[in-house]
């Protein structure tokens, strides 16, 4: 094999491989890499059910799942020559023969010892670690985990035994081995002996203050492990120049005292981007990091104060992680409403809150691209666009991907975007930092890491603030930290105590000289949140609007408070430092903080009684489930989290609906029943709703018992909501026999309910009833008396007009079950019902491609495609795709690969009822190009699955499609399958099955006549 083919695979950090220099794209499926990586890793053959059983814990299919996987990593390192993926029907083995493997050649090594190396072969294999043994392929929920943090365990050791041991051999030079000491530290921060030589080396190279933040680190270490002291002492003290940094971030109202102090370089660097963005038309992105007040929010408010153009400001806040589309309500609400114009205020409209969601009619899509034109129009008008995001650590998972969608889309526009973020923290924010490895990527981003302030830039901070400090005690005990070194510089009467407590006191002192009407709204203004509008602040402080002006006015002078953008036309204010607002808070007695957290939660409770809709809804949800759960009132917190999940379902921020189940769970989990049981019945209808279960029959155990308990209490509404889930968990599953019984108990047990539980109860079992093909005529029966009571009852449901639509589509009223699901569907958009938007337009789609309007299906697959993708993870997806295929090859197009990938992913999915109605669409497709044998298998396949659900059309449309093809040569079963259609009633069958039943059957007879 030519060295220049050779194939390389590292796993070594992120799995990577290479053919020569050229590197492969990976298959975007976690377990399609997990199993390449386990394979490659062990050296051995496995067992199929060992590989199934550490990644398809709960699958029906583990063994389709698995020849999946096989198929998408068998030509990422087959060869013409060579095949590595050895497989029979019993285990699978990779074979290594021709490739190099990091791991292995590590793992080789270390078996014969490091000490018989030399350093080039010890640095050779250093430079192999990338990071962590297959960083970035974690699956917690699965086996595979287990061996993945045995294996990375492993891993380390042999990386730190390595670089011991190049640690060793250049102890003579410090210079050379720094790097590698400092990688040591990293990798084994516990052992003592490996910090004391870091420290000795950067000792002899001048750096002392940087030795003794070793050794301070490793004291803190041995604290926190409980022994108190360590082996790294101190080290001789000598002057050291430390990079420049600016003034505290978190003190924006300084800027207009005092200079932006030891930025310039890095200041300049980034004008002068900026500048060159502007004159090329060019945009990009600027990373900030940092720690916590090292000064990131003062460069981004002196960038701001010089851009010129238009500037748009948002920040995210720690209490509002989940508060989607957070900063960008704030950038958008700082432009006035002139600069909108009507049309884009009204497509903007979702994101402020302006209207009411019945009223909505746009997606996120629309939202999107309202944004990068209303930025576009900007960039048009008062170029250039500055965006500017603060502590992105705190970004939600909407705005992350709303950045990275604005970026992209304003790349030929002079839009620069500049994100601050704390270093330490950013990493746990995993969906901005997938926004950032896409920046990385593309090239699209320069990072700017600010460091502390040297001794000299210290000293005139310092000075500023108290001109006769003791400048040594200050950089000392603030190490450089702007913020730290501003609060010990105003308390210089205090210079010996710790800088944490220091801080403290510093704060508690100042609010005590305070008067008291200012202590007591900072008091509240710490309990309420980092920022606050001015409303609501004086909706529960005990001040009138002079006295609570004045108030804020003194807390501003002394550095306390600082005004924000406004809110909703109402001041706005923020803590300077978070750490102002957690040592007042910390200082609130539990009692006292209890009783604040309950006043606060009831007013958001009242504020909530208003027509708040969408994002700020959400925002006021999420306020009462916090503060009510600080309080101690679960069952609010519990109220307000299910409340919260239904608001982000309507935006289809999925994952944040998913976490206020979970957070709502906890807090009902001290309740008593039977409201515990029908806030976790509420709870389960959010987190199902957002995201597929992992374990299915675990889930439908625990909603069971749920269901069961409400009933027991005589909570009818509860219950009927419980068993209505369930028969949606079986009937997703293809268990429809079970989705008909639960649907039908649902029914009966609404009938003690009042009048609209009853009619949406009725519609649903007749909704069930008729995707079944079970009892049609009750099902019939069924949604006419919900028509009628709905009429009388003056209520609407979704089910009603889709089951209708469904029973017309199944007797052949075309046209009266087009009208109803197109009803449906305006019902489902007016409610916010996603899901129930989806099916509806799902029946509508299969309509037309059965009446063979293909044009018209094109365009409703288009919608559905886009809605599907907003949705949970699921069959909806791969189903949208594969109508969408469908529908293309019914127009005359080539779709074959795209029907042939989204089937395979139905089948992942393992959506039997979707999946058999995919197969025998595109099976007939394929007898019409003559693909005879493919129609065949899929025939099958149809046929085998139609006998699990039961579905009299399926079994017969798969018996005339298998018929088809054995009358074309293709099969020698024919007789059978034109006995079985002979046999079958055509009564319940749908009416477009019955006429493809007759025209194959006609057809045969007809033969055998003329024979």
């Amino acid at each position: 094999m030519k060295s220049s083919n050779l194939l390389s695979i590292n796993l070594l950090g992120p799995l990577e491989i290479r053919r020569g220099n050229r590197r492969i794209e990976l298959p975007s499926s976690k377990k399609a890499r997990a199993i390449l990586a386990y394979l490659v890793a062990s050296r051995r053959q496995h067992r199929r059910d060992r590989l199934t059983d550490l990644l398809w814990d709960v699958a029906d299919d583990p063994k389709g799942g698995l020849r999946w996987c096989l198929s998408k990593i068998r030509p990422l390192v087959d060869e013409a020559q060579q095949t590595r993926i050895l497989a029979d029907r019993e285990t699978v083995e990779f074979s290594a023969m021709g490739a190099t493997i990091d791991f292995h050649t590590v793992r080789d090594s270390i078996q014969r010892g490091v000490s018989s190396m030399t350093l080039k072969e010890l640095q050779d294999l250093a430079s192999l670690f990338r990071g962590s043994f297959l960083e970035g392929l974690e699956l917690p929920e699965y086996g595979f985990q287990s061996w993945l943090v045995a294996e990375r365990e492993d891993a380390q050791a042999h990386h730190v035994s390595i670089l011991r041991s190049i640690v060793s051999h250049l102890a003579e030079n410090a210079s050379e081995a720094m790097p590698y000491a400092r990688l040591l530290v990293e990798r084994d921060p516990f052992d003592e002996h490996a910090r004391s030589t870091l420290s000795g080396f950067l000792v002899r190279l001048g750096r002392q203050s940087e030795a003794r933040q070793v050794i301070e680190i490793g004291n803190r270490l041995a604290i926190e492990l409980g022994d108190g002291k360590s082996s790294v002492r101190n080290v001789p003290s000598q002057p050291d120049r430390m990079p420049r940094a600016s003034i505290d971030e978190s003190l924006p109202q300084w800027g207009a005292k005092i200079e932006m102090i030891g930025r310039g370089n890095e200041h300049a660097r980034v004008r002068a981007r900026l500048d060159k963005a502007r004159d090329s038309r060019q945009g990009g992105v600027f990373l900030i990091t940092g720690e916590q007040g090292i000064g990131k929010s003062r460069f981004l408010a002196e960038l701001a104060a010089g851009a010129g153009g238009t500037v748009l400001q948002g920040r995210s806040y720690e209490a509002e992680a989940r508060r989607p589309y957070g900063p960008w309500i704030d950038a958008i609400r700082s432009l006035h409403p002139s600069a909108m114009g009507d049309v884009l205020r009204e497509e903007l409209a979702p994101l402020l809150g302006l209207v009411r969601e019945e009223e909505r009619q746009g997606g996120r899509d629309r939202l999107f691209a309202a944004i990068v034109e209303l930025i576009a129009a900007r960039a048009h008008s008062a170029p250039p666009v500055l965006l500017q995001f603060d502590d992105v650590q705190w970004c939600d998972e909407a705005s992350a991907e709303l950045l990275h969608y604005v970026v992209r889309m304003t790349r030929h526009r002079p839009v620069s975007v500049v994100l601050a973020a704390r270093s330490g923290e950013l990493p746990d924010n995993e969906p901005m930092m997938r926004v950032m490895r896409g920046f990385r990527r593309d090239r699209w981003m320069e990072e700017i890491d600010l460091s502390p302030l040297s001794r000299n830039d210290t000293e005139r901070l310092a000075r500023l603030i108290s001109p006769d400090v003791d400048v040594d005690s200050i950089f000392e005990e603030s190490a450089g930290n702007p913020l730290y070194a501003i609060e010990l510089a105003r308390a210089a009467d205090r210079p010996g105590e710790g800088m944490d407590a220091g801080c403290s006191v510093l704060i508690r002192d100042r609010i005590d000289r305070l008067p008291l009407s200012a202590g007591d709204v900072l008091r509240w203004a710490a309990v309420l949140g980092s920022t606050f509008s001015f409303q609501r602040l004086a909706s529960i402080v005990a001040l009138d609007v002079h006295d609570l002006t004045t108030a804020i006015e003194i807390l501003d002078r002394h550095g306390l408070l600082r005004e924000n953008p406004p809110v909703a036309s109402s001041p706005a204010f923020g803590f300077t430092h978070n750490v102002v607002r957690r040592s007042v808070y910390d200082d609130l007695s539990e009692p006292r903080r209890r009783l604040m957290h309950s006043r606060i939660a009831q007013m958001f409770e009242r504020e909530a009684c208003g027509d708040s809709k969408g994002c700020s809804a959400t925002t006021i949800c999420a306020e009462i489930a916090h503060h009510a759960a600080l309080a101690g009132d679960t069952a609010t917190a519990a109220r307000a989290s299910a409340e919260a999940g239904r608001c982000c379902l309507k935006i289809y921020a999925n994952g944040e609906a998913v976490s206020f189940a979970r957070s709502g769970m906890r807090y009902s989990e001290t309740l008593p029943e039977p409201e515990r049981v029908g806030l976790q019945i509420e709870l389960m209808e959010v987190s199902l709703a957002a995201r597929r279960p992992w374990n299915v029959e675990e889930t439908a155990a625990m909603i069971e018992g749920l269901s069961e308990r409400a009933l027991f209490h005589g909570d009818v509404v509860h219950a009927r909501r419980g068993f209505h889930l369930l028969s949606y968990l079986r009937w997703e599953r293809g268990d429809w026999p079970d989705a008909r019984r639960h649907s039908l108990r649902a029914e009966f047990i609404a009938r003690g309910a009042n009048a609209k539980e009853q009619v949406v109860a009725m519609a649903e079992a007749a909704r069930c009833l008729a995707l079944l093909e079970r009892d049609l005529g009750q099902a019939e029966a069924l949604a006419l008396e919900a028509r009628a009571r709905a009429a009388q009852a003056g209520v609407e449901s979704v089910a009603i007009s889709d089951a209708l639509g469904m029973l017309r589509f199944h007797q052949g009223a075309w046209d009266d079950a087009a009208t109803l699901f197109h009803h449906a569907r305006e019902l489902s958009q007016r409610e916010g019902d996603r899901e129930g938007e989806f099916r509806t337009l799902e029946h509508l789609t299969v309509l037309e491609l059965e009446r063979n309007d293909s044009h018209t299906a094109s365009a409703l697959c288009r919608d559905l495609v886009a809605l599907a993708a907003k949705l949970r993870e699921g069959s909806e997806a791969p189903f949208a795709r594969c109508l969408a295929a469908l529908a293309e090859e019914a127009s005359g197009h080539d779709a074959a690969e795209e029907i042939d990938a989204a089937i395979e992913s139905l089948r992942i999915a393992d959506a039997k009822h979707r999946l058999s109605y995919a197969l025998l669409r595109a099976a007939n497709g394929d007898i019409e190009r003559g693909s005879f044998e493919k129609a065949r298998a899929r025939g099958e396949e149809a046929l085998r699955l139609a006998g699990i659900l039961e579905r009299p059309s399926e079994t017969a449309m798969a018996h005339v499609v298998l018929l088809r093809c054995a009358l074309k040569g293709c099969g020698k079963d024919s007789a059978r399958h034109e006995k079985a259609l002979l046999q079958t009633n055509p009564a319940p069958l749908a009416a477009h099955v019955r006429r493809a039943m007759e025209g194959v059957t006609h057809g045969t007879r007809t033969r055998r006549t003329a024979i």
